[in-house]
């Protein structure tokens, strides 16, 4: 059976944890440059938009949708960002 469940996922330079909401005020500190959401359907310019953001992408992935992750320095855990796998669909297990 083909499952959605929060992954660590670990590279020479990042981490990707599994996104929560003890994440929004780091992303907040590096992610509220309007130049960042230029060619992005949504536009986050405060830390209530970031929340929303993280509330979303929880929910789609508590629906089975997606995968949430914070964007780690792998040396010293700090957060640069945050990512996602989307439209995911068990039953063709397919992301």
């Amino acid at each position: 059976m083909f499952r959605v469940e929060p992954v660590t996922l670990e590279g020479k330079l990042v981490r990707l944890v599994p996104l929560t909401f003890q994440h929004v005020n780091a992303l907040c500190d590096v992610g509220l440059d309007a130049s960042l959401w230029t060619w992005t359907p949504v536009q986050i310019s405060d830390c209530d938009g970031m929340r929303a953001f993280v509330e979303e992408a929880l929910a789609e992935q508590r629906a089975g949708n997606a995968l949430a992750f914070a964007t780690t320095l792998r040396e010293s855990g700090q957060v640069i960002g945050a990512t996602r796998f989307m439209s995911i669909v068990p039953a063709h297990r397919r992301v």
